[in-house]
């Protein structure tokens, strides 16, 4: 007996909607596809299962082919929300399942949709989130021309012109010249030659990442450092040099979480970057996460790299990533507009103010 769609589809997930919409629209594609209806077109009395079945549960049980059908049958002119992810990052991404419990509590109608999905019709959703495109950085071409045919489709959370602005680290040097302390940065264009590092600890990454893919720390290696950042610039990449900053081995790493433009929490990040070490090979490399409540020169300083902002906010999200120079100071190590981990299991109450944040903007 060929397995039911409840059995091979379960793990599809196409979005979570209102009952009174979705039901008519089940009950139509099952007789355009099925004569005898919805027990041949998903199994022995599954249909009744599936109208009995909890809205939050909805989704996984409706395969990723019947979405598009699905979308066409219902009403336009009902607002929609895309929570946008990527496919390798839907298993890894611990935000997700918090994400998608909250909006469907309120009732909002909502699609989990991977950013490269094919034939998806951007402009039925009244406003996209960025969360997971975590793979983006092995197609940043791509990526950039999505992201330039969705702003023109639906609302794009961050902005296009945040993204476009966040994903190069660049973009420190710009905040270092408003006098924003950052982690020392040189950058490294292609044709750029190597300066020479002296011993001691470096970090040597490219400008467009995430995840630490690519990131390498050298301790007592300047040849090694020299011939990593040498091999990313002959890959046409960007490139940071930057000394490795000690304290992180002790103090760890804060990153501070923002959320419409107020304060939500924070959390220590522990070092990840092992001396001489390889480059992760996963699609992030593996982290150390605990609750922090943040010193006031951090707030203080993650509020003037916010207010330094080149574009208007409040923004939905931010991420403020500080570390600890020599002296104890806190410094910018990156600040994460564009798909940041935003840490909602570590602090509760946190998905509930995104999505207050989220509706406030719609």
């Amino acid at each position: 007996m060929a397995p039911s769609i409840v059995q091979r589809c379960a793990r599809g997930t196409p979005g979570v909607l209102l009952w009174e919409r979705v039901w008519p629209a089940i009950e139509s594609i099952a007789r355009k596809r099925a004569p005898t209806g919805l027990a041949q077109f998903f199994g022995e009395d599954a249909g009744a299962r599936l109208r009995a079945m909890p809205l939050a549960q909805l989704g996984p049980f409706l395969p990723q082919t019947i979405a598009p059908m699905l979308a066409d049958s219902i009403p336009r002119g009902i607002p929609m929300l895309a929570l946008i992810t990527a496919h390798a990052a839907r298993p890894l991404d611990e935000d997700l399942p918090p994400l998608v419990a909250a909006p469907t509590a309120r009732g909002i109608d909502f699609e989990v949709v991977d950013w490269d999905a094919p034939g998806v019709d951007w402009s039925r959703f009244d406003t996209a989130v960025l969360r997971s495109t975590w793979d983006y950085i092995d197609r940043f071409a791509e990526f950039s021309a999505w992201i330039d045919r969705v702003e023109g489709r639906t609302r794009l959370l961050n902005p296009a012109q945040v993204v476009r602005w966040n994903t190069h680290k660049g973009y420190l040097l710009e905040l270092a010249a408003l006098g924003i302390p950052i982690v020392p940065t040189q950058l490294l264009r292609p044709g750029d030659a190597v300066p020479s590092m002296a011993t001691g600890e470096w970090v040597i990454k490219p400008a467009v990442g995430a995840g630490s893919r690519d990131a390498r720390r050298f301790r007592d290696d300047p040849e090694g450092a020299a011939a990593h950042a040498q091999r990313l610039l002959a890959g046409a990449r960007d490139t940071l040099l930057q000394p490795y900053l000690g304290r992180v081995d002790q103090a760890g790493e804060t990153a501070l979480i923002y959320l419409g433009g107020r304060y939500s929490h924070a959390i220590r990040k522990g070092p990840l970057l092992a001396p001489n070490a390889d480059a992760t090979a996963a699609l992030f490399a593996p982290e150390q996460i605990v609750a922090r409540d943040p010193a006031p020169e951090e707030r203080a300083l993650a509020q003037r790299v916010l207010a330094a902002l080149p574009f208007p906010g409040p923004l939905l999200y931010a991420r403020v990533d500080l570390l600890r120079d020599a002296q104890g100071a806190p410094v910018l190590l990156e600040l994460e507009l564009t798909e940041p981990s935003l840490f909602f299991p570590f602090a509760q109450g946190s998905v509930e103010r995104f999505v207050e944040a989220l509706q406030g903007m719609r």
